[in-house]
């Protein structure tokens, strides 16, 4: 009995610190920046739920207003329709932390499941190409960071809003996520129509 207890006291805290925080970031070496810039992630075999971004603030803006877009699948094809994509917040009074230093903003969680690319779209709310700094890249959809637990690619730079394209760029950013252990059952999951938009209901959103 001892053994058995021992065995799944030792299971399940595995889980619990496989659950915990983690981070993956591009470069912070930027060269170059518009109002905005998207790219893609992609989860590889376990759920993540997106917390916080971290975003390349030039030091000269100050109070600025931000939103966060995101939609399922690639942003390959989609630079300039505004209706595929998702609000998920706009963030005002921002104030950089530093040129080429990560500015965070607390998103409303994402949850994406194992093997899903999404694509995410951060931009300031003013035609300026000091919204975000970013990165020359080599081209778009090569990979710009990878771990364990997801990979994020090179992207588009875009003039606000779903304006002119500039390709390809690195988002300059970090991105704060959970990982959900594959051993956890998920509650029944009713609540995916919340978008309403997402194909089959991949994708849902968590409200803090």
């Amino acid at each position: 009995m001892c053994a058995l207890r021992t065995t799944a006291f030792t299971a399940m805290a595995l889980l619990v610190a496989h659950s915990e925080a983690a981070t993956l970031s591009t470069t912070f070496g930027s060269n170059n920046g518009q109002s905005g810039n998207m790219f893609d992630i992609l989860t590889n075999s376990q759920e993540i739920t997106l917390n916080q971004i971290g975003l390349n603030i030039p030091a000269g803006v100050s109070n600025g207003t931000y939103r966060v877009y995101f939609k399922l699948g690639t942003h390959v094809g989609s630079e300039n329709n505004s209706a595929a994509w998702t609000l998920l917040d706009t963030f005002t009074g921002v104030s950089s932390a530093g040129n080429n230093t990560p500015t965070f903003v607390d998103i409303t969680d994402v949850v994406v499941p194992a093997n899903t690319r999404i694509s995410l779209y951060p931009t300031i709310t003013t035609p300026n190409f000091l919204g975000l700094r970013y990165t020359n890249g080599t081209g778009v959809g090569n990979t710009a960071s990878a771990n364990a637990d997801l990979t994020i690619f090179e992207g588009t730079g875009n003039s606000f809003a779903f304006g002119r394209n500039f390709r390809p760029r690195v988002w300059n950013g970090t991105l704060d996520y959970t990982v959900t252990p594959a051993a956890v059952p998920e509650p029944a999951r009713a609540g995916l129509a919340l978008l309403g938009i997402l194909t089959a209901g991949t994708i849902r959103r968590r409200k803090k």
